[in-house]
């Protein structure tokens, strides 16, 4: 997390919503920028939009980036702006922001990769992961939901270390 709070720094103002939205919601970069006010279904704490199939889709709209979103000016139908027209191109801020924040650079969706790992981490059910980033198949939310060895490691860990101190106690 805090190399994402570096690079959220090292961004210009327009792209720093940009950035959280992104990891608030595991969109991708083109659904984020073309995302309108009308899209964000406030009473329903969700973003709502068509998938890639024609199908509607949502994501939740947690409170983080609800209140980012509030503060943002309402100076037409799209939710990203700057100087008061719609972000189109992030290409030239991104690249900006990793080199002023001396990271080394990932493409802008890399930040879906981590909201996915995230996710899977925190809920440890693929299936969730699979809802949130709207996939038809499990085997596409594999490819997303990096799960490093430290994780594996854990897990066995967890899981026999506490079954050995378990059955060492109903021995005792």
């Amino acid at each position: 997390m805090a190399e994402i709070q570096q690079l959220v720094d090292a961004a210009a103002e327009h792209l720093r919503p940009i950035i959280w939205c992104a990891l608030y919601t595991g969109l991708r970069r083109g659904r984020i920028l073309g995302l309108r006010w009308d899209q964000i279904d406030w009473d329903n704490r969700q973003i709502v939009y068509m998938g890639k199939d024609g199908a509607p889709n949502s994501v939740p709209l947690v409170e983080p980036l609800a209140d980012i979103l509030r503060e943002l000016p309402r100076t037409c139908e799209f939710v990203f702006t700057r100087r008061g027209k719609p972000v189109r191109d992030i290409k030239s801020a991104w690249a900006a922001a990793f080199a002023r924040a001396g990271i080394p650079y990932r493409n802008f969706h890399a930040l879906r990769h981590t909201t996915a790992t995230w996710l899977l981490r925190q809920s440890g059910n693929l299936k969730v992961v699979q809802s949130v980033l709207g996939h038809r198949t499990l085997s596409v939310t594999t490819k997303y939901a990096h799960l490093v060895n430290d994780d594996s490691a854990r897990a066995m860990n967890n899981l026999f270390c506490t079954k050995s101190a378990q059955t060492a106690d109903t021995k005792s």
